[in-house]
């Protein structure tokens, strides 16, 4: 029965994953903060998503090769992986 509900989870996360259209898969592990100008208890804070709760839009500025693509692909991945961060369906989309 444990084995059928985490099959059944990975398959949801596989799916919504290609919904979202994510490049692949990425986390905050990958992220080198120490060497990037991003605040890193910003983007802690950003994980509860209550920012859609407010239908407020996240918009990441910065140069080539700054992370924002990480960023934005790790915060969506962590939603799908922490569905109890949010009550609310999100999709957050790349674009």
């Amino acid at each position: 029965m444990m084995i059928a509900a985490i099959s059944d989870s990975i398959r949801t996360i596989r799916y919504q994953m290609g919904s979202a259209k994510f490049p692949i898969h990425r986390n905050f592990l990958g992220f080198d903060f120490g060497q990037s100008i991003v605040d890193q208890s910003l983007i802690n804070k950003l994980t509860t998503m209550k920012f859609t709760d407010a239908a407020q839009n996240l918009v990441l500025v910065g140069g080539t090769g700054t992370g924002k693509t990480h960023l934005y692909t790790a915060l969506g991945c962590w939603r799908l992986w922490h569905p109890e961060s949010q009550q609310k369906s999100a999709i957050l989309r790349h674009r």
